[in-house]
């Protein structure tokens, strides 16, 4: 392949270089996240101990808070296994579905952890409960399509790399190539949906706590500490 080669107007050196960095980048990133959830997981060990384990019935934030908690510390070694190493363009092809199919899991289990501490700081409000259920059930069906179905291989990173990890790109960035500038329209509305659903918690307690003064008792004062 001559050096005069280019995609999109790059030379072919640039895009290599643009091309190995994101790699790298994508790379470094897996590996800080995962250390820094075992770091937040061991300085929190004896918290959860006393708040966790010493509770002796089991209860819908306890599984919620198993699922968040320890999905991620057993599982996502599998994911920087696939984006670490370097696989060829078939075997990750045959491995991305499943890969990126389990992920919702992560931001599903945080979400759901953050329902019911929502309800019951709302005084296990019915209508609060109905409202955060619909909102958590719609973004499970967004999270699950976009992950589950619209990420796919990059086949030009392969051309270009030969070997690389597992990465996938939302399938509307593909459709236009790997190399253009294009909005990844899936993938942001998903993320945004989760962000207004954030934000929806965060007005509802917000809301209770104006019309009950309730950052007065320990349960609110122990909210707010948390959220520092």
């Amino acid at each position: 392949m001559e050096v005069g080669f280019t995609i999109e107007g790059l030379p072919l050196e640039e895009v290599i270089s643009i091309g190995g960095t994101s790699i790298n980048l994508g790379r470094y990133s897996a590996a800080s996240v995962y250390a820094l959830a075992i770091y937040d997981w061991l300085i929190s060990t004896h918290d959860e101990y006393d708040l966790i384990w010493m509770t002796p019935q089991w209860t819908t934030i306890k599984f919620a808070y198993f699922i968040c908690r320890y999905y991620t510390l057993l599982v996502f070694p599998v994911y920087l296994w696939a984006w670490l190493g370097d696989f060829s363009m078939e075997f990750c092809k045959k491995v991305v579905h499943p890969l990126y199919g389990f992920m919702p899991i992560f931001q599903l289990s945080s979400q759901a952890v953050m329902v019911i501490r929502t309800y019951a700081f709302t005084g296990r409000s019915t209508h609060v409960l109905v409202f955060l259920i619909t909102c958590l059930v719609v973004y499970a069906a967004a999270d699950v399509w976009l992950f589950g179905s619209r990420f796919v291989v990059p086949e030009e990173l392969y051309i270009i790399f030969g070997e690389s990890g597992c990465f996938a790109n939302d399938q509307s960035v593909e459709t236009q190539g790997l190399w253009k500038w294009s909005r990844a329209v899936d993938a942001g509305v998903v993320m945004l949906a989760a962000f207004v659903m954030d934000l929806f918690m965060m007005m509802i307690i917000v809301v209770h706590c104006i019309r009950t003064r309730s950052t007065q008792g320990s349960l609110g004062r122990f909210f707010l500490m948390q959220g520092r």
